[in-house]
């Protein structure tokens, strides 16, 4: 039976009250002595009051000690009660004998219903037990009888999933916020790398680059790289590069993982150039032959060049 709420119990009351006042008609037309009656009704109450999955119990007020009605007394407890609440026996108990420190917070809470008559319903942690609970409460009438009837369900198992879920979540917040300060620090070093570093998708358009590649890439093909640019178009002014340079990226795209050094004479075409002399002659001609298999992308060291 799922948790009842205020409105339920009451109208369970209600048809028990129905069924007893109909059966003591019943038996007033067939002249069974009142005592019979009552005995009848009585174990109806009895039987509806222990086959109830919920916890249900009575309490009433007491004056002690720490004042006017600060304690309270178990006047009946069904049995689902100790499986709930994870205490037994209570019927005879008072509060503070049972759960010590805790008492004050439950007597606030059942102190309000009895002085108010308004219903409630809310969860707490019975400490004693470390049982969960959802509680409803509410005023047995008339209310010079400082009595509370309770009907609590034990929620231990949602709470605790709960709180794991939450948990997970932290951790997974924690994660992902590592791996975004991590990935912040390598978006710096790569960034701040002398190397060119860049990322094209199948079109050949950028989608990531270093800023320092980026300054390279402009000083040597004269075009500012933009994320989302072409990257072939920037080199068609290049044929002499544009060709091998894509070559190579499809080879990439088609998943293959290689090594190759790509060069050229980028150097001879930068402002006070320190390289463009005579005496360089023998490492050019060595990295053409030897770098570049014979292959020459710019004036021979010396000769005039056009920048253009």
């Amino acid at each position: 039976m799922p948790l009842a709420d205020i409105p339920s119990l009451l109208a369970r009351i209600a048809e028990l009250e129905q069924h007893n006042q109909q059966l003591r008609h019943q038996l007033d037309d067939q002249a069974i002595p009142s005592e019979g009656a009552a005995t009848l009704a009585s174990e109806r109450y009895q039987f509806l009051f222990n086959a109830m999955d919920e916890g249900f119990c009575i309490i009433e007020f007491l004056d002690g000690p720490h004042g006017p009605l600060s304690d309270y007394l178990h006047v009946e407890a069904n049995p689902a009660y100790a499986a709930h609440a994870g205490i037994p026996n209570v019927v005879g108990q008072k509060l503070r004998d049972m759960v010590g420190d805790e008492a004050q917070a439950w007597l606030d809470r059942y102190g309000h219903v009895l002085r108010t008559g308004e219903s409630i319903r809310f969860e707490q942690e019975l400490v004693a037990t470390g049982r969960y609970l959802d509680v409803t409460a509410f005023r047995v009438e008339p209310a010079s009888r400082r009595q509370v009837a309770v009907l609590f369900q034990d929620i231990t198992p949602r709470k605790r999933a709960e709180a794991a879920l939450r948990q997970l979540n932290e951790t997974l917040e924690e994660r992902v916020q590592a791996a975004l300060a991590a990935n912040r620090i390598l978006a710096n070093v790569v960034d701040g790398a002398a190397a060119l570093i860049q990322v094209l998708d199948f079109n050949f358009r950028w989608l990531a680059i270093n800023g320092s590649g980026a300054d390279v890439f402009e000083q040597v093909i004269g075009v500012r790289p933009r994320i989302g640019a072409s990257f072939s178009e920037s080199l068609r002014h290049r044929p002499e590069l544009r060709d091998g340079i894509l070559a190579h990226w499809r080879r990439a795209f088609a998943g293959e993982t290689f090594s190759e050094i790509i060069g050229y004479y980028v150097a001879r075409c930068a402002n006070d150039n320190p390289y463009d002399d005579d005496k360089y002659a023998p490492y050019y001609s060595y990295v053409r032959e030897h770098v570049f298999d014979g292959r020459e992308f710019g004036p021979a060291a010396g000769e005039a060049i056009s920048c253009g």
